[in-house]
């Protein structure tokens, strides 16, 4: 069942597989709050796993993807290769994924505070046609940056091809690391470093835990999977 990122779709999309009697509910929740998925959690009686970001116990048992260390990652591994003007290029705080990347970069960079002035958050959707025009408008009001940290692939790879377009190029002029590693990461120009989302893991162990509930067992601690650095072509060392 789809709910759409619409809070109320997402319910109904739940209650719809709890009147089929379901054994278990997978939820990847975009759009609910940590207080309705609790709320929805104690009004049904089948088991719920949250996929996706972490939960309080009265939530069910919940395993996510360590967003703020993903980003973490990307900023300090730029840091490692001499950038000091870094913008984020990126969605507002409005939804769990987009509040945690948004909070993250802006948390890795206070620990230098030697480059305090010199972070900048360009506001731009998730999706490659969002991110190729907000970097058009970027680049059309004149920027100042050596590294770009991408709020997920499919934005950093509508900035490259906007880049490019331009004549900026892509590490030699600025440098662009993404999260997720999407699978066409790997195959644009220049290849895309990022840092790996391992949703395939998070899913197996999902279904672990569900085969586990259905066999009456009790639901484990909330679980954290975190990303690994891919090193591609898309940054430049600057020392």
């Amino acid at each position: 069942a789809y709910g759409h990122n619409i809070a109320e779709r997402e319910l109904a999309a739940v209650h719809s597989l709890v009147e089929k009697r379901c054994d278990v509910i997978v939820l990847y929740s975009r759009m609910l709050s940590t207080d309705q998925i609790i709320a929805l959690n104690r009004s049904i009686d089948i088991p719920l796993i949250n996929l996706g970001r972490p939960l309080p116990e009265e939530a069910g048992y919940s395993i996510a993807f360590d967003q703020q260390h993903a980003i973490a990652l990307a900023v300090e591994h730029l840091i490692a290769q001499g950038h000091q003007k870094l913008l984020y290029l990126g969605p507002e705080a409005t939804t769990p994924t987009s509040t945690s990347r948004k909070e993250g970069f802006f948390q890795t960079m206070s620990k230098y505070p030697q480059l305090a002035g010199k972070v900048h958050h360009e506001p731009c959707a998730f999706g490659f046609v969002e991110a190729y025009e907000a970097t058009k408008r970027l680049i059309e009001r004149g920027f100042c940056c050596t590294a770009i940290v991408a709020g997920a692939d499919d934005i950093a790879i509508g900035c490259i091809k906007a880049m490019n377009e331009k004549g900026i190029a892509v590490p030699e002029t600025v440098s662009v690391i993404g999260i997720d590693n999407d699978p066409c990461s790997p195959f644009i120009t220049p290849s895309l470093t990022t840092v790996d989302n391992p949703i395939q893991t998070m899913m197996a162990r999902a279904m672990e835990v569900a085969q586990s509930l259905v066999a009456g067992h009790p639901a484990p601690a909330a679980e954290m999977i975190k990303g690994e650095l891919i090193i591609r072509d898309s940054i430049k060392a600057l020392s």
